[in-house]
């Protein structure tokens, strides 16, 4: 493998990191969103007066 490709390589494989970084990311916050919203109204109109 040359200098070119190595680099080249290098940088295709940071770029996939944060590709999953930013899906991870994105997982979590539709899931906490999705449990937030689950939530009966009560606990949600109890929280908002605290």
């Amino acid at each position: 493998m040359n200098k070119l490709t190595a680099t080249k390589s290098l940088q295709t494989t940071k770029e996939q990191e944060m590709t999953l970084m930013l899906l991870m990311s994105y997982n979590k916050m539709k899931l906490y969103n999705e449990n937030f919203s689950n939530l009966p109204q009560a606990t949600k109109e109890k929280d908002m007066k605290n």
